[in-house]
């Protein structure tokens, strides 16, 4: 603890959602859902304070109503949020989860009327770090914790359960002690919860490498209560990712001004091989179930990290310089390079050095956006020398609006802040990269008119499709459908129709895909008649081609004109 520092300031890294089923067949971590469970894990002392316990709810594409409830108490908020809108709920600092133990009233529940997304600040003075909460269909069923030892702090992590009873089984890495029992290294605890209780664990060793497993979807948070490595100690958490979720290819570079080693943290579920290159030095190892390999990060350098098995990978800030501010520690989530994305979403505040840390391929750096702005001629680009990527170090200003990364084809995104005493630092959320639609038909029908159809194998991240129909007249449409339909088309003529997939908050497009087709004169038209299209006076011998319709002055009479009749021998009504 440093009682010197400024009063607390933070950054709010809060990642406005990005949509998606976060599987690895789809390769995506989702932030956006209907309901959400997190707590506050134990920040430095329990009797420390006073504590400010935050959460950010930001709507997505739709306004929506969200219920913030403490599970079992009177406190609850409701919140009317309109379209990507952000609200913050003061969480009550009773909230706060101490040593190990259950807790059957410190859950917090959000719900949503539509999809949200949620991002949780725990702060006391001079210790706080902040995570973005996943939602429920993100949760699994098998987790290993990662709770960084340092000379000071207890590693710990939180379990919070669902709306089910639910058995769990926790299988140690370190010593506990828990309902009065004493649990070493390589024993298991079994434990049933009832619907929104949480456990959290404490230990004097490190947790990390322990094994969660229950029969159904879980929450857990993980991290130290103030670790401290170079500077002073500080809460770090963040909210892990289960095992489905894994990735096997992951890239990371340092972070700006640093004069200290961060260290990168990989864990395995099962027997897996791990290769790493650093540029001047390429290793291979092989880790067992809950295994654990820790490596250095040196200012200025990169790792690249290759796994035959899915693999949790953590960044540690170790405190010390960052972006040329002395700060302390943070932990947060590398992305794999699996969920690489085109876009990303961002958004800060003000009082904080802030920094955007980006890796990406250099074919491509130039063409990056922004704030749909090119990136600085300047800017210094470092290269991984192993791969195709290089990074970059971009100052950006706090403000309380959005900020979006574009056309970066496939980058990783990370947000970073620092102030004297305090730093934070996360992912940025990627917007999914919307796959081109498939299965595109164009179908004339009434001569003039043409019925346009695809699929979409995003459909879920789409907000809307842009057609256009190029030829004599060209039209365009906006839709939310896989379908549109265009009238008053001139045959004889050839038209083209391209199709555009844009995603829900309007920051990516698809690559376009094209049909071409002909509008040939129909048949049952006064324009099929090879001469005298129009006849001023009764003629029954006056007829379409296929002779079902007339195209004499009494057709109007009778009822029985041409579709074209009109338009072609008369003029337009």
């Amino acid at each position: 603890m440093n009682n010197s520092r400024l009063q607390f300031s933070f950054l709010c890294i809060y990642m406005l959602c990005a949509a998606g089923i976060i599987t690895f067949a789809d390769g995506w971590w989702d932030t956006t859902g209907n309901e959400f469970i997190t707590t506050f894990m134990q920040n430095y002392k329990a009797s420390y304070g006073p504590a400010s316990f935050q959460l950010m709810i930001r709507a997505s594409e739709s306004s929506a109503f969200a219920s913030v409830k403490v599970y079992n108490t009177d406190f609850e908020v409701i919140l009317s949020l309109q379209q990507y809108q952000t609200m913050n709920v003061q969480i009550p600092a009773s909230a706060e989860l101490s040593g190990s133990s259950n807790f059957n009233s410190k859950t917090v529940v959000i719900t949503s009327t539509q999809p949200v997304s949620v991002f949780s600040i725990n702060y006391k003075p001079y210790t706080a770090d902040s995570s973005v909460i996943f939602p429920l269909q993100v949760l699994g069923t098998e987790y290993y914790v990662f709770t960084p030892l340092g000379r000071y702090g207890s590693p710990q992590f939180a379990v919070t359960n669902s709306n089910h009873t639910n058995n769990v089984l926790i299988t140690l890495t370190g010593s506990v002690t828990y309902n009065g029992n004493y649990y070493q290294s390589g024993d298991t605890i079994s434990l049933n919860l009832s619907p929104f209780e949480t456990v959290q664990l404490q230990s004097a060793a490190s947790l990390s490498g322990t094994r969660i497993q229950s029969q159904y979807p879980v929450a857990v948070l993980s991290g130290n209560n103030c670790y401290t490595y170079h500077t002073y100690c500080d809460i770090v958490f963040e909210q892990l990712l289960p095992v489905k979720e894994w990735g096997t290819e992951s890239v990371i570079s340092s972070l700006p001004g640093r004069n200290f080693e961060d260290t990168i943290t990989i864990i395995a579920s099962q027997t897996t091989d791990i290769f790493t290159n650093s540029g001047d030095k390429s290793n291979k190892i092989v880790l067992h179930e809950g295994g654990i390999l820790s490596l250095s990060l040196p200012p200025t350098s990169f790792l690249e990290i290759n796994a035959t098995n899915g693999i949790m990978v953590i960044f540690t800030f170790t405190g010390g310089m960052l972006y040329n501010i002395e700060s302390d520690p943070f932990i947060m989530n590398v992305i794999p390079l699996e969920i690489f994305s085109d876009s990303y979403i961002l958004h800060t505040q003000n009082n904080f050095a802030n920094f955007i840390h980006i890796i990406a391929k250099e074919s491509v750096k130039h063409d990056i956006l922004l704030d749909d702005q090119p990136l600085p001629n300047d800017l210094i680009w470092n290269s991984i020398s192993t791969t195709e990527y290089v990074w970059a170090d971009i100052p950006i200003e706090g403000t309380s609006t959005a900020h979006t990364v574009k056309n970066c084809s496939a980058c990783g995104v990370y947000i970073c802040g620092a102030e004297y005493g305090i730093s934070l630092g996360t992912i940025a959320l990627p917007v999914k990269i919307v796959n081109p639609v498939e299965n595109l038909k164009a179908s004339v029908f009434k001569g003039a008119s043409v019925n346009v159809t695809w699929s979409s194998p995003t459909k879920g991240e789409v907000g809307y499709y842009y057609v256009q129909l190029i030829g004599s007249p060209s039209q365009n449409a906006i839709v939310t459908k896989e379908n549109a339909v265009f009238t008053g088309l001139m045959p004889p003529n050839t038209y083209t129709v391209i199709v555009e997939a844009v995603d829900k908050y309007k920051i990516t497009k698809s690559i376009p895909k094209s049909t071409t087709f002909f509008c040939s004169i129909p048949t049952n038209w006064c324009l099929s008649r090879p001469s005298k299209k129009c006849c001023p006076k009764a003629d029954t011998s006056c007829r379409s081609i296929d002779r079902k319709c007339f195209c004499d002055e009494k057709c109007k009479v009778y009822g029985n004109c041409c579709d074209d009749y009109s338009m072609l021998c008369k003029g337009t009504p």
